[in-house]
């Protein structure tokens, strides 16, 4: 199967506009438009995907439910698909070369659109930026393989999932895997350093790399 991403958008497209101009009103550094819940949801993120989800996936009741083995089956299968999704993406995130939003934001003036302009000072909430190419979020990437992997595990999307980012004194409790998918989109953007289509694009990758694997890896021995 080809996993090939789509790509960003082109500079000269509408959508292209219309995500740089979101970032730059609500990634900003200071921005006055990002709401405190958006923030502390940025930070929620914040940490590198694999052990926000780790941690996340040992402390649910249903998990302690499930015979050693089946546990065991779904930490292998939730990080060796999502380490073969980092794959995918990593390939397409040096094939597109995208740049971040505030490399974008800041050079602006050469973008050759004019619905763009360019802030020579802005800074995102997460500033400096990760030191890798924009497109696709990896982190979306991540929870686009969670939300599957798990969904199917547990037989239903809607479960209480307890997420926290202890550096920051942060925690929420989510009622499903697909509204933190969402979150984890949102959070991209809120923290300045993903376009939204890059986040969106991460997590059908993710999702489309666990359906995949599923079907072919590590499969229940029937009793």
């Amino acid at each position: 199967e080809d996993f090939r991403l789509p790509g960003p958008p082109p500079l000269t497209s509408a959508r292209y506009a219309e995500e740089f101009n979101e970032v730059k009103a609500v990634g900003a550094k200071y921005s006055t438009l990002r709401t405190a819940e958006q923030t502390a949801i940025a930070l929620l993120w914040q940490p590198t995907s694999p052990i926000t989800y780790n941690a996340m996936l040992r402390v649910m009741p249903e998990l302690k439910q499930k015979s050693i083995v089946e546990q065991a089956r779904v930490f292998a299968l939730l990080n060796m698909a999502a380490s073969d999704a980092f794959i995918v993406g990593w390939r397409d995130k040096y094939l597109f070369l995208f740049w971040r939003p505030e490399t974008a934001i800041r050079n602006a003036d050469g973008d050759g659109k004019d619905a763009t302009s360019a802030d020579a000072t802005w800074e995102g909430l997460f500033s400096p930026f990760p030191a890798h190419p924009e497109y696709p979020s990896g982190h979306a990437l991540f929870t686009g393989v969670m939300e599957t992997v798990l969904r199917d595990f547990f037989g239903t999307d809607q479960m209480t999932l307890a997420v926290t980012n202890p550096d920051k004194n942060i925690a929420r409790t989510f009622a499903s895997f697909s509204e933190i998918a969402k979150s984890v989109e949102d959070a991209r953007v809120w923290a300045g350093i993903h376009f939204r289509g890059a986040a969106i694009d991460g997590t059908r990758m993710g999702r489309r790399v666990a359906e995949y694997a599923l079907k072919n890896c590590m499969r229940p021995i029937a009793t």
